[in-house]
């Protein structure tokens, strides 16, 4: 047939089972490892992901605020231009 978690099936069945469960608490225990080891690096990806968002909220704000002010500044000059060929 084919394989089974890493063995043959023969070797399932005819193996001595105390060191098929060794070799699978084994493996268990390195998945376990890996896989707290990635959860590990997940908070520290969302941790860093939230303070980009907090930057780029913070530099959108920034940018809409440039906006307006240049808005403000180009209304004024168009009513100084106005102004100066009135006189």
């Amino acid at each position: 047939m084919g394989v089974w978690m890493g063995f043959k099936l023969w070797e399932v069945r005819e193996g001595n089972k105390r060191t098929l469960i060794t070799v699978l608490s084994e493996q268990l225990a390195l998945t376990n490892q890996a896989l707290e080891g990635m959860s590990e690096e997940m908070k520290v990806v969302q941790k860093d992901r939230r303070k980009l968002e907090d930057r780029v909220g913070k530099l959108e704000e920034r940018i809409r605020e440039l906006e307006k002010l240049a808005d403000v500044q180009s209304l004024a000059a168009e009513s100084e231009d106005v102004d100066t060929k009135g006189e």
